[in-house]
């Protein structure tokens, strides 16, 4: 975990300010009362709660400025980025928001301990969170404290208990003080313990029975379990039939697409070449024949020529160069054209617009998985409303509500895809973007040719009304076809070339025109042949089969979107159900579910009959120990027997508490992390310059081993106890020890660490070391240091000055 930046709306000397950290090792200067504690302050605030009332040594840093109080964090985490806002501080309000999807968390103060834990507040600021204070601190502890505080590094319970102890030696003093009276006589505790004794024997029958009810207890709670495992049992046989109950209508709504889909006129596979194909051969003659029709008006337009006298044009040469240069232009242009009509055919609504990236992934990915997910979490959501908690399933329904949407979103996305594309599906769809991508270059280049027909067009006209051969108010509104027409049309007409080269174009163009005729015959004939493989004639009666065939694949696809929706396990159900009861499936769902749910109702009155019996059985219980019971006898037996040893008494009181924690918590070598040792054993090597190397646990103590001589023999080695260590080798290894936990307790989430003005004790050998490991251990995780050094201050520091 890494805090990217911190927004404090108001909180002591801050308000409405924002600090971007940009390192792993991040520096925050700033002298004294310049608030860097405050900033320390409000992340554990963040983190883990603002102060709520004024406790000793307790700051409420409420904002000078009277802005409203909290901020929040901006946290990166391998499961992402998100801000972690808290506010107000008597009534503060969290809230956690997905900084990718913009989601908020329905449940932030569990996310925020489940991305800490198993962690809690007072661990993070055992381990995580140090200051100068504590370092000061451990200068002060005797030598046996010392080295009891560095073994509960090893783990961060051991302190915890260790203060638990202390607290408990404290009780015992207080109660073993002298009053105010003095001590008691000694007869006086001689009456009362002989008044104890003949009490005795009742509370022994009171304890008898107290043992017959314990076990009639177990009984029942054995009773109780098995009531509740078939409680489950049912729950879960209730659901399953709940969700084929659920899925019943898409099964009929899939049976009736099964027996009313289907053409009864497609006898065979249409494939989508063959429509293609019969689409070309439909452009192709279309084609053809408008290019006979234009060739018989050349024809017609020769003849008419040839009727006419001739006149030589001085100008023709210039004006049949710009002419052809525009025919050539119309030419390019008219093949793009047909190239991206014939592809353009494909489609059944043009030319689509190629994919996004974004579209892409949505047409790979299945929404089946979440569709699942969502449906599962929406009965568990029903199940919990029912039988647990409100809150909890609507929170649940909440997350199913989410999942069922992304899933219906994403089909929508997939249809609008299916639909640009048609008729081709996903698959097919991704396969011709490079061909679609091609398609839409050509018709940017048809759009360039059409600004070069513009001013060839332009050309041609300007140099005709140059040479005054034709005025201006002649063409105006003339298209290209126009004007191409015109001009061919007039430099045929004043070609000098004799009567013979005339009759010669006029035989080619009539040649041409046969073989058009030829071609078109040929075409007819090939759609002929492709048209009769499915026994129709005409285009139309074969585009009606297209039709149906299309409605047929659209009704198997929505089969087996119903088919994915059910999933094949209560698909399967559902059929074998239909095969056996047919129309009175839905019947029989509908019995079962409702003889499930009486036998869960008697299920339920079953467990709490037995809830009833164990809490007859627990109120007498309860009303057989409400003196405190033979143990409390025997307790207070043992207590005037303590009272007639005073001596005795005190030594306990004194040493027990500490003695079972030492010897439960901090004397076994199997209860300390070996590898919080290791990784303090590297550090204080690195911090004392390779002086020490191995740090080591003997019998409940820590020692830590100098190198060994290599001018000596190899065990030659000392090894030191950390009572023997001088006091800034105690101070490093204190460091050492706390870094390790904090490298090493956190692996799956490293948690930053967070350091105040910790190192203004050392001297500037050791503090020069000291900054140099926590620049190292900030390239795995995140480390914050607070300092009023002037020489840390640098380009990449916070100083608090600027703000």
């Amino acid at each position: 975990m890494k805090i990217e930046s911190i927004h404090i709306s108001g909180f002591g000397k801050w308000s409405d300010v924002t600090f971007d950290l940009n390192d792993q090792w991040q520096v925050v200067f700033g002298p004294n009362e310049a608030g860097k504690s405050t900033v320390k302050a409000f992340i554990l605030g963040v983190l883990f709660g603002f102060p709520k009332g004024r406790k000793a040594g307790n700051q409420l840093y409420v904002p000078r400025s009277g802005a409203q109080y909290g901020g929040s964090l901006v946290l990166s985490t391998k499961k992402g980025r998100f801000r972690v806002e808290r506010l107000g501080r008597t009534k503060s309000s969290l809230t956690v928001t997905a900084l990718d999807s913009d989601l908020e968390m329905p449940n932030p103060e569990k996310w925020l301990a489940d991305l800490i834990a198993p962690l809690e507040e007072s661990d993070f600021r055992q381990v995580y969170s140090f200051d100068e204070s504590e370092l000061s601190a451990v200068a002060d502890l005797t030598a046996d404290d010392f080295d009891q505080v560095l073994l509960s590094y090893t783990r961060p319970q051991a302190q915890r208990f260790l203060k638990w102890a202390s607290d408990r030696q404290e009780e015992g003093q207080a109660l073993f003080a002298q009053g105010k009276n003095g001590k008691r006589p000694l007869n006086l505790a001689n009456r009362e313990y002989q008044e104890l004794l003949a009490q005795r024997p009742v509370e022994q029958e009171k304890y008898s029975r107290y043992q017959r009810l314990l076990k009639e207890q177990k009984s029942l709670n054995d009773d109780l379990e098995q009531v509740k495992q078939s409680e489950q049992e049912l729950l879960n046989q209730i659901s399953e039939q709940e969700s084929l109950a659920k899925a019943w209508p898409l099964f009929e709504q899939s049976l009736k697409l099964q027996n009313d889909g289907g053409s009864k006129t497609v006898d065979q596979e249409i494939q989508p070449e063959i429509v293609q194909q019969v689409q070309r051969f439909e452009q192709s003659e279309k084609w053809l024949s408008e290019q006979q029709e234009a060739n018989q008006e050349k024809v017609n337009q020769l003849r008419a020529v040839l009727d006419e006298p001739k006149e030589k044009n001085q100008d023709q040469l210039m004006i049949a160069d710009f002419l052809e240069e525009l025919m050539a232009i119309r030419t390019k242009k008219q093949e793009f054209v047909q190239q991206l009509t014939n592809f353009a055919a494909q489609f059944d609504h043009g030319l689509p617009k190629t994919l996004s990236v974004q579209e892409q992934e949505r047409a790979n990915k299945s929404s089946v998985l979440t569709t699942s997910l969502g449906g599962m979490a929406l009965v568990l959501a029903i199940i919990v409303v029912a039988t647990f908690s409100a809150p909890l399933g609507l929170g649940i329904g909440l997350v199913a509500a989410v999942l069922l949407a992304k899933a219906y979103r994403d089909y929508q996305a997939r249809q609008v895809i299916f639909d640009r594309y048609q008729p081709f599906n996903l698959a097919e769809a991704i396969e011709k973007q490079d061909d679609v991508a091609l398609a839409w270059q050509k018709q940017a280049k048809i759009q360039a040719l059409d600004k070069e027909e513009t001013l060839a067009k332009k050309q041609l006209s300007d140099s005709l009304l140059f040479y005054q051969i034709i005025d201006q108010g002649d063409f105006t509104n003339w298209s290209s076809d126009r004007l191409v027409e015109w001009t061919n049309n007039w430099l045929q007409s004043q070609e000098s070339a004799s009567a013979d080269k005339t009759e010669q174009v006029l035989n080619e163009l009539l040649t041409a025109g046969q073989t058009l005729a030829k071609k078109l015959a040929d075409q007819k004939q090939s759609l002929n042949q492709v048209l009769s493989q499915y026994g129709v004639s005409q285009l139309v009666d074969f585009y009606q089969l297209v039709d149906e065939k299309k409605a047929d694949e659209t009704a198997q696809e929505k089969r087996q979107l119903i088919h994915e929706q059910i999933g094949q396990k209560r698909y399967d159900r559902l059929q074998t159900l239909f095969q056996k009861y047919g129309e009175q499936s839905a019947f029989q769902l509908e019995g079962k579910l409702k003889n499930l749910r009486q036998h869960l109702q008697a299920i339920r009155e079953e467990e709490r009959s037995k809830q009833q019996q164990l809490a007859n059985h627990q109120s007498e219980m309860n009303r057989l120990i409400a003196d405190g019971g033979l143990a409390q006898l025997e307790q207070q037996l043992a207590n005037q027997e303590s009272d007639l040893e005073v001596a005795y008494t005190r030594y306990l009181a004194k040493v027990l508490a500490k003695d079972v924690v030492n010897q439960a918590f901090l004397g076994q070598e199997d209860s300390l992390s070996e590898q919080v040792l290791e990784q303090a054993s590297a550090y204080i090597a690195q911090l004392t310059r390779g002086r020490y190397q191995e740090l080591k646990l003997e019998k409940g103590h820590l020692f830590l081993s100098e190198a060994a001589d290599e001018t000596k023999m190899a065990d030659s080695k000392q090894t030191f106890q950390t009572a023997e260590l001088s006091a800034g080798t105690r101070d490093l290894l204190f460091l050492s020890l706390r870094l390790a936990l904090a490298n090493t307790l956190h692996e799956e989430e490293p948690l930053p660490i967070l350091i105040d003005d910790a190192l203004v004790h050392l001297d500037a050998e050791r503090r020069e070391a000291t900054l140099a490991l926590l620049q190292e251990v900030a390239l795995d995780q995140q480390v914050l240091f607070w300092t009023f050094d002037e020489k840390l201050n640098t380009g990449q520091a916070i100083n608090l000055l600027e703000y």
